[in-house]
C-alpha cells in the first residue's frame, strides 16, 4: 500500500508563525522539527 502524501496549504501567517518558531533560540526540540517538517 503506498504512503500518500498529501499537500498542506498554509497561509502567509502560518507561515509567519512557523518561522518565528524556527528564530525562537529557546524552542523544543520536536516543536523546532514539527515546523520545519510543515514548512518543507
Amino acid at each position: 500500500m503506498p504512503n500518500l502524501v498529501k499537500p498542506i496549504n498554509l497561509t502567509d501567517d502560518d507561515k509567519a508563525t512557523l518561522e518565528g518558531i524556527l528564530r525562537q533560540s529557546t524552542v523544543e526540540a520536536r516543536t523546532y522539527i514539527r515546523a520545519k517538517v510543515l514548512l518543507l
